[in-house]
This record gives C-alpha cells, sequence and structure tokens, in this order.
C-alpha cells in the first residue's frame, strides 16, 4: 500500500501532503499536534497521579505528535507504529526543524527522546498482537481515509482493540474528519467509538490551513475507558 507524498517549501516553512490531501503545514501545525495530545496526556496525568506513563502514537510518523507529548516528564516510554517508511524518513530530515528531532535521539532536541521506540509496521497488525491494558494513552493520527483499504482503522474492530489494549480509566485521542463539511461521517465515528465501549468526546477546532482548502472546522475525539451513562444528543 504505497503513498504519493509531496513536500511543499514555502516563506514559513513546508506544507506536506499525503495522496494529495494535506496534512500539516508548518505555520499552524502545532494547533493541531497540541489539540490532539495534550488534552488526553494532561488528564491521563491527573487519573495516573504516580505511574510511568506508557503511550502508544498509531500513526504520527512525522513525529510531531511525538514531539508534544514527549513535553511530559511524567511519559516513560512512547510507542510509535507507522507503515511508511518514506514519511518516517522524512520526519527524520526535512520534519527534522519541527519535530525536534522526537524520533532521533541521538540528535534529538526533544528531552528524552530516547523514550521513543519507532516500529514501521502495519498499526491495526500491531495493535491485535499487544497484551491487555498495557499503555495509559492512545493517540492515532491517521491519514483521512480515502481508499477503502484506508478503513480498517476507523472501525468498530479496530477501536475494540485499542480499547482492550488500554489500562481501566485510559484515554484514547483522535483525529477525525470535519463536523460541519462531513456530519454524517464524523458522527458515524463517534456512534463506532461508543458501540466499541468507548466513552467519546467530540471536539472541534479551526485551523488556518484546512480552512483555505476548504476542508472546514477539523474534528477530534477524546474517548475514555471510563464507564458512561448514554450518548449525547448531538450524536443522534
Amino acid at each position: 500500500m504505497s503513498n504519493s507524498l509531496f513536500v511543499e517549501h514555502h516563506s514559513e516553512g513546508l506544507t506536506f501532503y499525503i495522496n494529495g490531501n494535506l496534512q500539516f503545514d508548518t505555520s499552524d501545525e502545532a494547533l493541531y499536534h497540541e489539540y490532539l495530545v495534550i488534552p488526553a496526556l494532561a488528564l491521563a496525568a491527573q487519573r495516573f497521579p504516580h505511574e510511568p506513563l506508557r503511550v502508544l502514537i498509531l500513526g504520527g510518523g512525522d513525529g510531531l505528535a511525538a514531539r508534544d507529548a514527549l513535553r511530559f516528564a511524567q511519559v516513560r516510554d512512547i510507542t510509535l507504529v507507522d507503515y511508511d517508511p518514506e514519511v518516517l524518513a522524512l520526519a527524520r530530515s526535512e520534519f527534522l526543524p519541527y519535530n525536534q528531532g522526537s524520533l532521533q535521539p541521538d540528535i534529538g532536541a526533544c528531552l528524552g527522546a530516547e523514550r521513543v521506540t519507532v516500529h514501521i509496521q502495519d498499526a491495526f497488525e500491531f495493535v491485535h498482537r499487544l497484551p491487555d491494558g498495557c499503555y495509559h494513552v492512545a493517540i492515532a493520527d491517521f491519514t483521512c481515509p480515502t481508499r477503502p483499504e484506508d478503513l480498517s482503522v476507523f472501525s468498530l474492530e479496530w477501536f475494540t482493540q485499542v480499547r482492550r489494549v488500554l489500562a481501566e480509566k485510559g484515554l484514547f485521542a483522535l483525529n477525525g474528519v470535519s463536523p460541519d463539511k462531513t456530519p454524517t461521517a464524523f458522527w458515524c465515528l463517534y456512534q463506532t467509538l461508543w458501540a466499541a465501549g468507548l466513552t467519546p468526546k467530540p471536539m472541534y477546532l479551526s485551523i488556518p490551513s484546512f480552512q483555505q482548502l476548504g476542508y472546514g472546522n477539523w474534528g477530534f475525539f477524546l474517548a475514555s475507558t471510563e464507564p458512561r451513562s448514554s450518548p449525547i444528543s448531538g450524536a443522534n
């Protein structure tokens, strides 16, 4: 399963595309990655105050989510799983000034970048082989699905497996789709997370580079393994 990668340089840095779809623009990528990563880890630090945190990043081969996860001294180790070696190569070259060497501990400016272990592997297969309850936080940073083969990591089976590998009160953060441009798909993701036994909180953010390309506000979910009562009314 090969992807078409394109890096466009501009006065403020660079823009990265996969299969013609914007992944990030360095002018505002911090908005996206902080919104994806920081709430989950901040809440995990409160829920597990005396435990070194174990974090699973699924996708995120650009190293930007790992960069933000490394801000937390409580994070003991990060497992990053991305199947595309070309993206990982870019993370260690052109993206290096932006991810601060999060995937390259020998030169990384990130404090404790040696805490990151990278697996070049299909995330779906990797998670299926993990033992139960082995991570406090999972973060999924996948490309928005445009092909049938991309849908496996947005399926009920996938979300059920992610829930299985999370500790009790563990957290799962993921990027979604646009709630205003594609509301049916956004709320379908919500309902699928719910059906997998997770309690999802829907969120959205205005990212200028996404807005300029007509993507609309961008959706995220922060889901928990904690018990729940009923879905929120907006999901109906």
